[in-house]
């Protein structure tokens, strides 16, 4: 395969994932929709993107669920769009990534009424 049908196809790949933030597609799947190897994809999505696959899944699926919970969507139902079987998984991703549990991310607690931290 060429650099620039490689190229393609981790784009491919990457929009895949974007428009299936309420799962995590496997591997395989998105070596598939690329059409590498899974060894070969894995290895060249994160030096094209500086990422892992699942890493930009998770940071992605976060995103969104920051978006819902300015929404208003009640956390158990962003945790479930997001691709989350278990709230509690999903809380442990949030903070990981955010710093802050979703019931305490601060555009949620301006929303409930509660002054963010710090002021």
């Amino acid at each position: 395969m060429s650099k620039h049908g490689e190229e393609q196809g981790l784009r491919r790949a990457a929009e895949y994932i974007t428009t299936s933030l309420h799962r995590r597609p496997r591997l395989a799947e998105l070596a598939t929709v690329a059409g590498l190897s899974r060894f070969h994809f894995q290895r060249r999505f994160r030096a094209h993107f500086g990422e892992t696959p699942r890493q930009m899944s998770l940071r992605l699926r976060i995103e969104h669920a920051k978006s819902l919970i300015r929404q208003g969507v009640p956390l158990p139902e962003v945790a479930c769009r997001c691709g989350f079987s278990y709230h509690s998984h999903f809380s442990t991703s949030f903070k990981r990534l955010t710093g802050s549990q979703p019931s305490c991310w601060p555009a949620n607690r301006r929303r409930r009424g509660v002054p963010a931290a710090g002021r």
